[in-house]
């Protein structure tokens, strides 16, 4: 019979543990919610092309919703001015220009998507 190598020993400290992640209580489409400090998914399906909202730049160089059309999608969702933009179809806006912004969020950006807003406005970082 060939021998056989001994086989490696393992130690806790040679083992990378994977750190655990603390994840955000998250809302999705729920207007119904009395919180104002969650995040919230809403999805925009194929048929909803303008989204009647604007951004803006926020002093740490995220986006803010910065207005809301009367009776648009963005309304319809209860969307506010000062909501904190999170990401647009998977992305960060933080990755983003306010080009990028606009673009996906205009009626011709890619549907369906995704868009993740955090409903807070206390947050003095996106004071407008």
């Amino acid at each position: 019979p060939k021998p056989t190598a001994p086989a490696p020993k393992s130690t806790a400290a040679s083992v990378a543990q994977p750190k655990a992640k603390t994840r955000p209580k998250f809302v999705v489409d729920d207007e119904d919610s009395e919180s104002d400090d969650e995040i919230l998914e809403f999805l925009a399906r194929r048929e909803d092309r303008d989204l009647g909202f604007s951004v803006e730049k926020a002093t740490d160089g995220g986006f803010v919703v910065a207005s809301v059309e009367e009776g648009s999608w963005a309304a319809q969702k209860s969307f506010k001015s000062g909501a904190v933009l999170l990401s647009i179809a998977g992305q960060s806006v933080k990755k983003m220009t306010l080009q990028d912004v606009n673009s996906a969020i205009s009626s011709d950006g890619v549907r369906p998507c995704a868009i993740w807003i955090q409903s807070s406005t206390d947050d003095p970082r996106f004071a407008q």
